[in-house]
């Protein structure tokens, strides 16, 4: 048992220490310089950095930093593929974890390590070092970065607070950070199909993910296009994917689409076809019905997860708090919060961020 407890201890340390390196592009002391004299000139280099930040390169100097705090986290992406593919998917073992304080990029690791023993023995889980200053506050936000550069916002099991030399997860109970479009295809009894390119400001995209929406909930799922190795429209990127409905739904409910694309950006796409579901109906072909999804990266949207609208102006800031409830249910009796209707509060903050559109201009949006 004590060789096992200084084994962990051991991986605990190294794991720490990696997270710092050398970039090999920091300015190195000539020989004789005075600045060569200290001790710690002579065993690391003048600038030290941890791989932290914003956009595609995340980078920061860890020397700008008083304080820190750790995380060890496993990752779950899963985007629905298959019946039962996000039932129980495997974390993810290839790709950048990074931490985000008030869109100020303090921490990342892009090397799991995978405890020998445990309940999470062979998983992959990355050890974080989060940098910061006593004096900073607020929840930390997560991002993934796969192998093709493709940004997701990533959602932990609890929100987790920026504490000077604080930890969040272990090697045997890691924090759960989860993302995706998933959902159920089995609950709901049929569907249509659909043969689309994804047009953004543009240009086709042939890197990104695309879903269907009815109302509000995810009803179909495409994780890449299959461009034709021939005909008219070769190479052109397809996305083949059914969407899910109940025949009651039929000719009844709209369809909405989004797109998430590499940068973690979602945009509502303009579709001119297959905005009503109806049963057993399939739009497109990668022949001779060449269906585009057009959008814009301009604009505001929901997020779906993160989002942006078609080129059309931002809706409206949500307005969470007492007043926005007041407007949100006038005519209901509600007062305040701390009546009975402060069970809506959570009901209010999701549906006002997700449709604050003109599809609900009264639930308070304003």
């Amino acid at each position: 048992m004590m060789s096992r407890m200084c084994f962990f201890l051991l991986l605990q340390v190294a794991v720490a220490a990696s997270v710092q390196e050398v970039p090999p592009t920091a300015e190195s002391c000539s020989a004789g310089s005075e600045e060569c004299s200290g001790d710690s000139n002579v065993l690391i280099q003048k600038k030290v950095a941890t791989s932290i930040g914003d956009g595609d390169d995340w980078s920061v100097t860890a020397s700008d930093f008083s304080d820190s705090m750790t995380v060890t986290a496993m990752v779950f992406i899963c985007d629905y593929t298959k019946p039962g593919s996000c039932d129980n998917p495997a974390p993810e073992g290839k790709g950048e974890l990074a931490a985000f304080l008030k869109d100020d990029t303090r921490g990342t690791q892009d090397t799991p390590m995978t405890p020998p023993f445990g309940p999470f023995a062979g998983k992959p889980e990355f050890p974080v070092t989060i940098h910061g200053r006593g004096t900073d506050s607020g929840d930390m936000v997560f991002k993934f970065k796969d192998e093709d550069h493709c940004i997701t916002e990533l959602k932990p099991a609890h929100e987790v607070a920026w504490k000077v030399n604080g930890n969040e997860g272990s090697f045997t109970n890691p924090l759960k950070l989860t993302a995706g479009w998933s959902f159920n295809p089995k609950d709901y009894s049929d569907s249509m199909t659909l043969e689309v390119v994804v047009e953004i400001d543009g240009k086709e995209q042939d890197k990104g993910v695309l879903a269907a929406f009815i109302d509000g909930e995810i009803r179909g799922v495409a994780t890449k296009p299959n461009p034709p190795p021939f005909g008219p429209n070769q190479g052109d990127p397809f996305y083949t994917f059914m969407v899910h409905a109940d025949g009651t739904e039929s000719k009844k409910k709209k369809v909405t689409y989004k797109y998430r694309a590499c940068d973690g950006t979602v945009t509502e796409l303009n579709a001119d076809v297959a905005t009503v579901f109806e049963t057993d109906e399939h739009f497109g072909n990668v022949v001779n019905n060449k269906i585009t999804f057009k959008g814009g990266s301009g604009g505001g949207g929901d997020t779906g997860e993160i989002g942006s609208d078609t080129g059309k102006p931002a809706a409206p800031a949500c307005q969470d708090d007492e007043e926005g409830m007041k407007k949100a249910f006038h005519g209901w009796g509600c007062t305040a919060l701390k009546d009975w209707c402060i069970g809506m509060a959570k009901f209010m903050k999701v549906y006002c961020k997700a449709t604050c559109k003109k599809t609900f201009p009264n639930l308070g949006c304003v």
